[in-house]
């Protein structure tokens, strides 16, 4: 009875294996839902407007941009005066500090073994440039897929980014050439939307445009920066509230020892 249990068995083998080599795969999206990770973060910037990138940073890189006073990308505004028939770009300016579209990926929640090279890069340019950041960034997408392309309009972009702020009376730091001006403080950064139709345009025209806009940015530009956040253990010493003394109706009176101080309800006669 044991052997023909057995040889059923064997015979039912390679149906079954059969039948599950045969069975198709689930879908790749079902397999992925089922993971239930967060969003992936994009690599190269979106064509449409300022985006609020959604990213999930961890408690460490949390307390690095705060310390540091350093923003994620999506508070920047703008500007106006965009001529996007002519030139197929948009410029964004914001008074505060911030990262790079493409140092997002290093910074998320599951921490990448390059985040803390990423965190020391800007630890060191913020003690090295504290004052205007810029970025000039192409839009890679599937008819405009070379790297050269993008390359290459960024250079030119940037050229002309320097020019107009050279024209305006600043270097590409956002120290004022001679030394009457406040130096500017905060991020501009421009965004290429069509990296081929970018390099035809001529280049004098370029650097009149941002120039245009670079101006309407030197009222966000032109504020002091924030001073550096205290640690955490010593934001009550350093606190400059906790130095002053209390209005006359708060104060105390002096200690005027046994004799003055009246009999409390415990005391003895």
């Amino acid at each position: 009875m044991f052997q023909r249990s057995f040889r059923r068995l064997m015979a039912a083998a390679p149906a079954a294996g059969a039948r599950r080599s045969n069975r198709p795969p689930p879908p790749a999206t079902e397999a992925v839902a089922k993971l239930n990770l967060p969003p992936a973060i994009p690599t190269s910037p979106p064509a449409n407007a300022n985006p609020n990138i959604q990213i999930h940073p961890s408690r460490r890189v949390k307390q690095f941009l705060f310390r540091h006073a350093i923003a994620l990308p999506g508070v920047e505004k703008i500007l106006a005066g965009h001529n996007y028939q002519k030139f197929p770009l948009r410029v964004f300016a914001a008074p505060q500090h911030v990262l790079n579209f493409y140092d997002l990926k290093y910074l998320d929640q599951r921490e990448d073994p390059l985040t803390d090279k990423i965190l020391d890069f800007y630890e060191t340019k913020k003690r090295e440039n504290p004052h205007l950041w810029t970025y000039v960034q192409g839009k890679t997408s599937a008819e405009e897929h070379k790297v050269v392309v993008r390359h290459a309009s960024e250079r030119r972009a940037r050229a002309a980014l320097f020019c107009a702020l050279d024209a305006a009376g600043y270097d590409k730091l956002g120290n004022a050439k001679d030394g009457t001006k406040v130096p500017l403080h905060g991020t501009l950064r421009v965004l290429i939307l069509k990296p081929k139709e970018a390099l035809k345009v001529d280049f004098q025209d370029l650097v009149q445009y941002m120039s245009k806009l670079v101006g309407n940015a030197m009222r966000q530009l032109a504020v002091p920066p924030r001073p550096p956040r205290p640690a955490a253990g010593s934001r009550a010493a350093s606190s400059p509230g906790n130095n002053r003394a209390p209005p006359p109706g708060l104060r105390r009176p002096p200690h005027q020892g046994s004799k003055g101080r009246s009999p409390g309800k415990n005391s003895p006669p």
